[in-house]
């Protein structure tokens, strides 16, 4: 085990996760004042440390045959800064897991609105011609749509 390769490896670790400390403190913040925009910009820098600590945590367990081998210095920091990010981790999964429910609850409102509206779409005929009240056409609860294929 060469040491100074161990102790850089803990050394990036450390740094990894106190980026993810951070990311995931403004990204609860955001998620608990509804900031939509906030939010979105965080995704992309989330999932890039992640990765990050994914793999650099990756390199220190290769290593090292066992992380208590590890300075106690290391061991130390390591142990602190993981008391941090595994709420943090847990806290950020409630706070999206509940906007995501919104979101969904929110569709489904307007969706719903949007259905009291206008309750029965006109149809098409099998020709693809929007139809009379009284011709036969597709399911009335179906609402037609385009599809744009130049898109």
């Amino acid at each position: 085990m060469n040491e100074a390769r161990v102790a850089k490896l803990a050394t990036s670790v450390s740094t990894v996760m106190e980026e993810l400390i951070d990311i995931l403190e403004r990204e609860n913040q955001a998620l608990q004042e509804h900031n939509p925009a906030a939010i979105a910009g965080m995704n992309r820098e989330k999932v890039t440390a992640a990765r990050a600590y994914e793999l650099k945590m990756k390199a220190l367990c290769e290593a090292t045959t066992d992380l208590s081998d590890l300075d106690g210095e290391y061991t130390a920091t390591l142990e602190r800064l993981a008391e941090i990010l595994d709420p943090l981790a847990d806290e950020n999964a409630r706070l999206l897991k509940v906007a995501m429910e919104a979101n969904r609850r929110l569709l489904e409102s307007v969706t719903d609105a949007l259905r009291a509206l206008n309750p029965v779409a006109s149809g098409y005929t099998p020709k693809g011609v929007v139809a009379d009240d009284g011709a036969k056409t597709a399911k009335s609860s179906v609402v037609p749509i385009s599809i744009d294929h130049s898109l």
